[in-house]
């Protein structure tokens, strides 16, 4: 599955992909869904796909559990880095342990050398950040020194 690039991904790009997901689940709950991407280039296949696909989870995640008024996704790159963050204003995590989709999510992002982060406080929203080291064209990691 994680080797099947989405249609809307090939089609617009990571950016674009992302920003017409939302707007499509958007008017789809009724929760204002409100996208900030930052221009940076294009990421790798395997990257854009993980990303893509983190973002698709933690945007249903917040639409479906959360019962957030407001979702906020923020796609950058910073340092080397592809970062990904999507909060909600909804009902908190506490401590339940992470679903199907977030392990899997998890698991993706790790094999690439990144990392998930899920700060989340009852009554005040979950925030869940994916950050993904960009590789260069022959699929290396950036030299941290550049």
């Amino acid at each position: 599955m994680a080797a099947i690039r989405p249609t809307l991904l090939e089609d617009l790009g990571l950016s674009r992909a992302v920003q017409a997901f939302a707007r499509d689940q958007e008017v789809e709950s009724g929760i204002p869904i409100a996208v900030e991407t930052r221009v940076f280039a294009e990421p790798n296949r395997v990257t854009g796909v993980t990303v893509f696909r983190a973002a698709q989870e933690a945007i249903m995640n917040a639409r479906k559990h959360a019962s957030a008024e407001h979702i906020r996704v923020m796609l950058e790159s910073r340092d080397g880095t592809v970062v990904l963050e999507v909060a909600d204003d909804g009902r908190g995590r506490g401590e339940e342990p992470d679903g199907l989709g977030l392990s899997y999510m998890r698991d993706r992002v790790a094999s690439l050398g990144g990392s998930v982060t899920i700060d989340s406080v009852p009554g005040q929203g979950t925030t869940v950040r994916a950050q993904i080291p960009v590789e260069d064209s022959d699929g290396t990691a950036p030299d941290p020194g550049r």
